[in-house]
Parts: structure tokens; sequence; C-alpha cells
């Protein structure tokens, strides 16, 4: 079985109009018919918490939409990856390597590493970034790569 990553602007594609939604939607289908390991750090709920949020701010969803979405998400069966204090060191070395103040996107970096997954954003500049420093194993929603990684 593969493992993959998602980071929280894929969930979100997956289940409100953005625009790799179309993508994200194939992703997710083909991760489920290939029965993929789709594993998240514990952070990609905060995330996705915010993200509703801020379009229910913005006016792209009301609040029932908002309710239906993390129901949608919830239906995923995706597997939680703790943060550790073991995990905490690469999430460090990560954000140092991509140059970062601040270490969310290291987070998931450093999940996948862990994992020895391919990561799958839809965050263009997280994926150059990654790129520029070697990580090969993350994938750009934007892309739409054939058959996703499997």
């Amino acid at each position: 079985m593969d493992t993959v990553v998602i980071d929280a602007n894929v969930g979100l594609s997956y289940v409100i109009p953005l625009p790799y939604s179309s993508l994200a939607t194939q992703l997710m289908q083909d991760w489920r018919r290939a029965q993929a390991r789709i594993v998240v750090p514990t952070l990609w709920l905060f995330e996705v918490l915010s993200g509703l949020r801020k379009s229910i701010a913005m006016g792209m969803l009301s609040d029932i939409r908002a309710s239906q979405a993390m129901k949608q998400l919830r239906a995923m069966t995706l597997e939680e990856m703790p943060i550790t204090w073991e995990t905490s060191e690469l999430i460090l070395d990560w954000a140092k390597r991509l140059d970062q103040v601040v270490a969310y996107d290291a987070v998931y970096l450093a999940t996948a590493e862990q994992m020895s997954a391919d990561l799958w954003t839809a965050d263009k500049r997280l994926f150059q970034a990654a790129q520029k420093v070697g990580a090969t194993w993350v994938n750009w929603l934007g892309e739409g790569k054939g058959n996703f990684g499997l």
C-alpha cells in the first residue's frame, strides 16, 4: 500500500471550490481506488479549520456548507500523525532548509520524510522551495501528474 501525505490546501481544494478542486477530487479518487494510506500531521486539522473559517469570513462559504465540508473531510479516513519531540527536530531542520520564519510548512515535509512518503500540496511556493532544496518527493497539485504518484 502506498503512503501519501497531504497538506491542508489539498484537503480544502477537495471540499470547497478552489482553483485545483477538480485535480484534488481526482487525486482523492485515485488514492481511494489504490487503497493508499493518506497521512496528515496533527497541524492539518487546525489549518483546515482556519481555511474554512476564512472562507466563511470572505463570503465564499456559508456556515452550513463549511459544516458539510468538515463531514466530507472526516469521511476521508485520514491517518493523523502526531507531532513528537523527535519530529520537532526534523521540523526545525526543514524550516531552516526552506528559510522560513515559521514552521507550519516544515511540519508537512518532516511528516512525509518520516513516513518515506510523497507530499502533495496545492501551495506552489512550498513546492518550489522544496524542489530548490532537493525534496523531489514533494508534488504540486497544479502539475496534475498522471496517476498522482501511485
